[in-house]
């Protein structure tokens, strides 16, 4: 009894927040209208249509989207012929204009009959003399319970008729009086994000919009090149708050909705842009509200994806130490304290000028690749190389995404290079919390929890071990077990950069099981960190011949330069300065875990040259009291922002010291 009552007070103050919100929102754009964006006039002077002497017909526009376009188009000084099949709701929709707008005229038809379309397209013309814009977005979601092969033939010709028989007939009218009069027209058909990516119960409906998809990409083909009459475009919307919508999602999800309205921008611009800019696309309304020139020029999933930047706080801070008189600790990329291999700049300096050096690289790669397999162990023709190994993340996501797939990641993981990528590569990001606490040490990947998360749409699996930034690392048996219980349409990449780092008693030997593995695996491995190659930018990826066959479709040829190679293969061969990076880094983290106990400062033990902590202050302060000290911290605020975690770089002796003592004052 307690706990119903408890349920519907939650329901109720749900609903009456969200009838708030509503009201709010209404209120404030009321009082502080936005001014819709004249994106056109950005992109061209030369628009194709004025829109305040335009005729725009939009069907299925008695409410929802339509109807806000409507209004839209109205306000934008249109004339506007507003379409629906319920002669009462059409009424309705036209006495909100009424009073306010002159020029809108309502058409009772069922475009999805020959005859209605017919009739709106032809009255229209009566009614204003012509008509310039057609808003194909009459359509019916069908069926929201039924699986795709349990709908009805009736159920499924009715999505049909209404979402692309439709479209097709009303455009098929105004295309034939187009030609008869010499008339240019713009066909703008309402598809939706839900295309390429599907939706459980939605079969027919996704059928109609990759549909009408198609209808926009053949009407394109078939206009002339040199100076259509037609010109035609499909906007892709996001799920907004209408009755449709309202029929399919949950009401917490639909009441996190926006309104139509924020709809109406890449609308208006697609009625009055130049043809050259629209031409036979699909323009995304949410790319569009993100960069609306990008999603114009690029109409691709860059569109809304920022360029990739590495930007810490300071990236050059010797100015700033010569003006402290102190020598830097640069911790905040988690690059090699002790700096460059003595052999490698003795190496360079000695081959300065040799042709091998400032001559094109090989292609093959052959020394570097022979290096590389005596080093490791692993097989000369499993290993690929690129600039970086963040590269080699970015080509294996557009290697293997494919359409409407996801990925797996943990949460927190890396993320400086892995969400850009999934999001240019389309991939859907499910994240999979780590298990455990810092304060009983014990944080670690939640293998089984991914393996439950794989679908049929799983496309891939990224893991880092050991773990940036935890800096923990998987069990070597856990972590076999994990790849043989992978299924094999997935791919999974492994991220070892800090590999070299870890206790040999704790390292995961993949090459030893790579033969054995149902599914692809792909191991990552860089120079930029235990080697301090950072600058050469140089990493490789290892797998099965036919894995490594598929990324290298990809890649570049001269991908690394001599010099990077030249860096790379004496490095390799430096165990005396290995072994000295190996040990400082061993013993200074043991040390560090050891002060932080006695701070009582929780925090994690590693396999890594970083070390996660409890910081027991603002992490802001912590790094500017520091970098007064010329020593300059990891920020990975963002990756732990519901907590005061953060990590410090195992460095030199002194500059450890030297944030031990700034902590224990705390």
């Amino acid at each position: 009894m307690i706990n119903n009552k408890i349920r519907k007070l939650r329901r109720l103050t749900f609903k009456s927040y969200l009838i708030f919100q509503k009201i709010f929102k209404k209120i404030v754009n009321k009082l502080f209208p936005t001014p819709l964006p004249q994106i056109h006039k950005a992109v061209s002077k030369d628009s194709v249509l004025a829109l305040d002497n335009a005729v725009v017909v939009i069907t299925g526009s008695s409410s929802g989207i339509g109807r806000a376009l409507a209004e839209a188009f109205a306000e934008a000084g249109s004339s506007v012929v507003i379409n629906g099949r319920n002669e009462t709701s059409l009424n309705l929709a036209l006495n909100k204009f009424k009073g306010k707008y002159s020029n809108v005229a309502a058409i009772r038809a069922d475009v999805s009959r020959y005859d209605d379309a017919k009739k709106l397209i032809e009255q229209s013309i009566q009614k204003f003399g012509k008509v310039d814009v057609l808003i194909n977005n009459a359509a019916v979601m069908g069926p929201v319970d039924k699986k795709i092969w349990d709908i009805s033939l009736k159920e499924w010709q009715s999505v049909i008729n209404n979402g692309l028989a439709g479209p097709f007939l009303c455009s098929k009218e105004l295309i034939r009086w187009a030609e008869t009069n010499q008339h240019r027209v713009r066909i703008i058909n309402v598809s939706s994000e839900i295309v390429n990516y599907g939706g459980p119960n939605l079969g027919a409906y996704n059928v109609v919009k990759m549909g009408v998809e198609g209808l926009t990409t053949s009407i394109a083909a078939d206009c002339s090149d040199d100076d259509p009459l037609v010109s035609v475009v499909s906007i892709r919307p996001r799920s907004v708050r209408t009755k449709m919508t309202k029929s399919y999602y949950s009401k917490v999800d639909y009441g996190l909705m926006d309104d139509p309205e924020v709809l109406t921008s890449v609308f208006l611009y697609a009625a009055s842009a130049p043809l050259q800019e629209i031409m036979g696309k699909s323009l995304s309304d949410l790319a569009f509200s993100a960069d609306p020139k990008g999603e114009i020029v690029l109409n691709n999933l860059l569109s809304a994806v920022r360029p990739l930047r590495i930007e810490p706080e300071v990236f050059k801070q010797d100015s700033y130490t010569k003006k402290l008189n102190k020598e830097g600790a640069y911790m905040h990329l988690l690059q090699n304290p002790l700096g460059f291999y003595p052999s490698v700049a003795e190496t360079i300096s000695k081959n300065i000028y040799s042709r091998d050096l400032h001559g094109y690289p090989d292609p093959n790669y052959t020394e570097l690749r022979n290096a590389v397999s005596q080093h490791t162990k692993i097989k000369p023709n499993y290993i690929t190389f690129s600039n970086g190994s963040s590269e080699l993340i970015d080509r294996a996501m557009r290697t293997f995404s494919g359409t409407k797939g996801n990925i797996i990641i943990t949460k927190p993981t890396w993320g400086s290079v892995i969400w850009p990528s999934l999001q240019r590569n389309g991939l859907v990001p499910i994240e999979v919390p780590y298990l455990g606490t810092l304060a009983q040490k014990n944080i670690r990947h939640d293998l089984e929890g991914m393996l439950n998360m794989i679908k049929r749409e799983t496309k891939l699996i990224y893991l880092v071990n050991p773990c940036n930034p935890t800096g923990s690392i998987v069990d070597k048996n856990d972590l076999r077990n994990f790849l043989y219980s992978v299924p094999s349409h997935v791919t999974v990449i492994l991220d070892e950069a800090y590999f070299d780092y870890c206790e040999p008693a704790k390292r995961f030997n993949l090459p030893e099981i790579l033969d054995n593995i149902s599914c692809r695996v792909i191991g990552l491995r860089t120079f930029s960190k235990f080697y301090a190659l950072s600058g050469f930018r140089i990493g490789y990826a290892y797998g099965m011949p036919e894995v490594i066959d598929y990324i290298d479709r990809l890649a570049l040829p001269f991908n690394v330069s001599n010099i990077s190679q030249f860096a790379a293969i004496t490095a390799l061969k430096d165990s005396e300065s290995q072994e000295k990076t190996y040990n400082n880094n061993l013993l200074e983290r043991q040390r560090i875990s050891r002060e932080l106990d006695r701070l009582n400062i929780s925090n994690m033990p590693s396999q890594t040259n970083f070390i996660l902590f409890d910081c027991p202050l603002d992490r802001e302060k912590m790094r500017a009291a520091l970098k007064e000290e010329g020593i300059f911290m990891p920020h990975l605020d963002a990756l732990f922002s519901s907590n005061n975690y953060t990590i410090t770089t195992v460095g030199l002796p002194e500059h450890n010291q030297k944030i031990l003592d700034f902590l224990s004052g705390y």
